[in-house]
């Protein structure tokens, strides 16, 4: 069975990745600033229209990722809404109702889609996690991580993925010259193309395709994640072995990555307007 992957928006102005099968549409995370752009954006997500998606599963509480005019939405369409157990009484309290499915570590099933909580270490106060996502019978098998401030012990949940959706948000310098206290809770370049190095090193086969997320628009730019995670790459030997990468946009839709029950394969489309190594 193949299961689709598209990022809607990803950034610290609003985060929202789609999965879909030809019977099951799931967002992680819905992060707009208005009710209006979340319906708005939405709108084009293949197949059909939002009222055909099924369920949100959140990764934290931060407003970038679930805001209160994006569950005003998520209310008017009746989407369930998933969130870690921690996390109920805070959603119960905001004022806008929505239905509420508890997660603690077990799988969440969600029609053809199993959601596998990872807790990630982000900022204080806030439990956050990442997700294996499985198709039935366990393949694909794609891993979601944005939000953290390390991977240390996270490898094995990566090696051997068919897909990695993972943060690549600051470059150290440009962080320095431009502080703030959130940066240090974020993936830098740097430590996010030692994890590409040590997932390609550690798997028995690359991905399909890893597309990277989260990007600063202060501290960060694309030219910067392309260099530092090339020369991670070359300096490991693994440059020509590279699986293709994309960039996520911070507004907009991602490419649309197609991934079967076997390997999987990035889809069709214009990938060198996403990818990260230029021709």
């Amino acid at each position: 069975m193949a299961v689709h992957f598209k990022s809607l928006r990803s950034g610290s102005s609003g985060n929202c990745l789609m999965l879909w099968t030809e019977t099951t549409r799931v967002l992680i995370d819905c992060g707009w600033e208005s009710t209006r752009a979340c319906r708005r954006g939405l709108a084009p997500v293949p197949p059909g229209a939002p009222e055909e998606i099924e369920a949100v599963v959140l990764t934290h509480l931060h407003g970038d990722h679930l805001s209160k005019a994006a569950l005003r939405a998520l209310r008017d369409l009746q989407v369930p809404v998933y969130c870690h157990e921690s996390c109920v009484g805070a959603l119960e309290r905001n004022g806008v109702p929505v239905t509420l499915c508890a997660y603690d570590t077990a799988p969440v099933v969600i029609g053809d889609l199993a959601f596998t909580p990872v807790r990630l270490s982000h900022t204080p106060g806030f439990v956050t996690h990442g997700f294996t996502v499985a198709g039935p019978g366990g393949r694909p098998r794609l891993v979601i991580a944005t939000d953290l401030a390390s991977w240390d012990g996270l490898l094995p949940h990566f090696v051997d993925a068919d897909f990695v959706f993972v943060e690549a948000n600051h470059d150290p310098r440009l962080a320095r010259e431009r502080p703030v206290p959130n940066s240090r809770y974020h993936l830098s370049n740097e430590q996010t193309a030692a994890l590409l190095v040590s997932l390609l090193r550690e798997s028995r086969r690359p991905p399909a395709g890893i597309m990277l997320g989260h990007v600063s628009a202060e501290r960060n730019r694309p030219e910067l994640v392309r260099a530092a995670v090339a020369a991670a790459l070359a300096q490991a030997g693994l440059g020509a072995a590279a699986p293709p990468l994309w960039l996520a946009p911070r507004r907009g839709c991602s490419e649309t990555v197609t991934l079967g029950a076997t390997a999987g394969a990035a889809a069709p489309g214009r990938p060198e307007q996403l990818s990260l190594f230029a021709p």
